[in-house]
């Protein structure tokens, strides 16, 4: 198990791009040489990919809930209005 962290903390370092020149070169060979390293690269990429556009749906659907209840008060409505109208 404390292998496997090891492997997923350097991972992490290579994607977030938080390796030393030399570091970063030597393990672009090791992806290029064990298949099943450059498959744990692409999991976790995929899995970082897929934790970004969650984070965005939802601050998506947040902003939205939060424009219906100001745009449902009529006084803000109008002053955003008289705002944009100038």
């Amino acid at each position: 198990m404390r292998t496997e962290l090891l492997h997923i903390a350097q991972i992490d370092r290579y994607l977030f791009n938080r390796m030393p020149a030399e570091e970063r070169e030597a393990f672009r060979i090791r992806l290029l040489i064990e298949p099943d390293l450059f498959e744990a690269v692409e999991r976790q990429r995929e899995a970082y990919r897929l934790v970004r556009a969650y984070g965005r749906r939802r601050l998506r659907a947040e902003l939205q809930t939060i424009n219906r209840q100001l745009m449902a008060r009529p006084s803000f409505r109008a002053r955003l209005l008289a705002i944009f109208r100038r």
